[in-house]
Order: C-alpha cells, then structure tokens, then sequence
C-alpha cells in the first residue's frame, strides 16, 4: 500500500511539473507581431530655440541621445555682436541723461534770474 501511494504522489508531481512547464512555454497565440531587425534613421530634424549657423556638432551618427541632451551649438558671433550694441546703447542713454541733467542744473538758475528763458529750462538747451 506505501509503494502504490508513493507511486501515485510521483505520478502527480509529474503531471504537475509537467502542466507547469506546458504553460509557462506556450507561445502567445494573440494577434501580436514579432519583428526583429535593425531600424535606420536617415535624417533627423533639430531645433533650436534662436536661428544661426551651427558651430559645434557634439554627437557623431550612430551616439545615443538622451532627451534634452545637448547635440549642438549654434556660433555666437551674432548674439555677442547684439549684446555689444545693446550695451552701448545704455551706455548712450546714461551719458544722454547725464547731459540733460548737467544742462538743467546750469540752466535753472539762469531762468531764476531772467538770463535764460524758461522753456531753454525746460528744453534743456542754451
């Protein structure tokens, strides 16, 4: 009777491993395709947040890029040009300024004593 039992637990474990194995191996028989190759990108198109001529390429064809990685510059020559006159142009308006406030200054009390008209005053001009 212990060899009839023993047999019957081994048959049992049998099947079972063997129900396991079945289904942890069977194919998945949905309507997925599997497709295996490689995938060429021949032409990528990047943008940049101003326009100008690119000066530095720091990714070579075939380099993985990560999102928001930076691939490129652009050449500075223009926005430094920009940067300059705009500076210069402060500097202009200061010194404008300067010389408007000089002539006030100059002029004010002139107007006060009748040598200077009141609108050169306020003109700021002689």
């Amino acid at each position: 009777m212990k060899k009839k039992i023993i047999a019957l637990i081994l048959i049992l474990l049998v099947a079972g491993l063997g129900i396991f194995f079945y289904k942890t191996n069977k194919k998945d028989t949905s309507n997925d395709l599997t497709l295996y190759g490689n995938i060429e990108i021949r032409q990528v198109d990047l943008s940049f947040l101003a326009g100008g001529q690119v000066s530095k390429l720091l990714k070579e064809e075939g380099d993985t890029v990560k999102k928001g990685e930076l691939v490129a510059t652009l050449d500075s020559r223009d926005y430094e040009a920009n940067y300059n006159k705009a500076i210069a142009d402060v500097e202009r308006t200061i010194a404008l300024k300067d010389d408007a406030l000089e002539k006030y200054n100059r002029n004010e009390p002139l107007s006060k004593a009748g040598a200077v008209s009141k609108q050169d005053v306020e003109t700021f001009q002689q």
